[in-house]
């Protein structure tokens, strides 16, 4: 385990934050795209190396073997890992971790207590049907909870990625 940097409960590093959509392009795209992803894949690879977290809380994985290609290039291996569900056009959060993960939630309702949000304007709520479909009771994409063990203490870590319209 790392030592050093902010720790919460033995975690060895908490609360760092890599804005990056990891997501492989199709040969459709050609060359210049193939290398740009190569070039993020080394860079975000780089940091979790130096880091060397317990555990990594990814957003914005696409639907493809992305996650598998960033487990290959860590030489600090995190070989556990589970994904959310997707949003419309693919893109899902995941945890990775040197330690097995267990409770594997994925979350996608908001929890009871928490009021719907609305997400179009009202001209698309159907009058004629009791439900309002100008709001939403769930996340566009899905949450994620694991839990792992850190020196015999149960550590339960939750990734979201809220979209922003």
């Amino acid at each position: 385990m790392r030592r050093g940097g902010v720790g919460i409960g033995g975690l060895s590093s908490v609360g760092r934050c890599i804005p990056l959509r990891l997501e492989e392009p199709s040969r459709l795209h050609g060359g210049r795209r193939l290398l740009a992803f190569q070039a993020k894949l080394a860079a975000l690879a780089a940091v979790i190396d130096q880091v060397a977290p317990d555990l990594a809380a990814v957003q914005e994985i696409g639907p493809d073997p992305a996650l598998a290609r960033l487990q290959e290039r860590l030489t600090h291996q995190l070989p556990h890992a589970a994904t959310g569900d997707p949003d419309d056009r693919q893109i899902r959060v995941a945890i990775l971790s040197a330690h097995p993960l267990a409770d594997i939630t994925k979350i996608r309702p908001f929890p009871q207590g928490v009021r719907a949000v609305q997400s179009k304007d009202e001209i698309f709520d159907d009058p004629t049907t009791p439900e309002d479909e100008a709001v939403t009771r769930q996340m566009g994409r899905g949450a994620l909870a694991a839990t792992i063990q850190l020196n015999g203490t149960p550590v339960t870590v939750v990734t979201v990625h809220f979209k922003s319209s």
